[in-house]
């Protein structure tokens, strides 16, 4: 999916420029055409508002931050005395103390972490690691995430920047789950290759985030041109067609 999308906007930079200038004259304020860039991004995906950021990285630190400030707010804490849940092995989060992380391995294992540090009020659900050998939890694991007695309250930051934008055959891994992200992050995707980028979508934030760092406004820009070509060309489905013939060879190499 990247690889295409790089080699297709390698391919047309002369056009892709003359579009943004076209529409830079047209619409001259530039905090106007981020927002129309910005929620062209986040209806797509189904969410009220989307806050670009330099990289998948940086999208990552801003919602587990924001997770972590409005789960702290509703339980009634601090945020220096709150903790978050990360899933062990994360490649972005472990070893970070920022967030003061406490470690779970799957659905059984966090009901208990969340029952021994009630201080936890926010948490990251990855629905692929690669940094630990591809570990992919069941779609089941990820609808029982949100029964257990322990969530209420805590902010959930779904953490797509592998997976998300039909990388898997869907919009996102978790799309068709039970299993709703207060915060969504998407990763490098949407440069298309050309330049590093993230996103956070949330339905939990009032409005569009203005321009925040430099290049903001060329990274919303080109995100909508990415999703514009992957409607138009209908690379989600083929992406789903791709990995059924891909799993069909990987299971008749696996029984030999």
């Amino acid at each position: 999916m990247k690889r295409h999308l790089a080699q297709h906007f390698s391919r047309n930079l002369p056009a892709l420029r003359s579009k943004l200038i076209e529409q830079m004259a047209a619409n001259p304020g530039p905090s106007g055409r981020f927002a129309s860039f910005s929620k062209e991004v986040s209806s797509f995906f189904g969410f009220g508002t989307c806050e670009f950021a330099p990289s998948g990285r940086d999208a990552l630190m801003r919602a587990v931050g924001l997770a972590q400030e409005q789960g702290a707010l509703s339980h009634g804490l601090e945020v220096e005395e709150s903790f978050v849940a990360v899933p062990r092995g994360h490649a972005l989060l472990e070893g970070l103390s920022f967030a003061k992380p406490f470690f779970y391995e799957n659905p059984k294992d966090l009901q208990s972490v969340l029952e021994h540090e009630p201080r936890i009020v926010a948490m990251v659900v990855e629905p692929f690691q690669v940094a630990r050998g591809l570990l992919t939890p069941v779609p089941q694991a990820l609808e029982l995430y949100p029964t257990l007695p322990a969530m209420k309250g805590i902010s959930v930051v779904v953490d797509e920047t592998i997976s998300g934008l039909g990388r898997c055959g869907r919009k996102l891994a978790s799309e068709n789950t039970k299993f709703d992200a207060d915060f969504l992050v998407l990763g490098d995707v949407l440069g298309a290759g050309l330049l590093s980028s993230g996103a956070v979508l949330s339905n939990r934030l009032e409005s569009h985030q203005p321009l925040t760092f430099p290049g903001a406004e060329l990274n919303a820009f080109l995100a909508k041109e990415v999703i514009d070509l992957i409607v138009r060309e209908n690379l989600i489905a083929e992406a789903e067609e791709r990995g059924q013939v891909f799993e069909k060879i990987i299971l008749r190499n696996y029984k030999k």
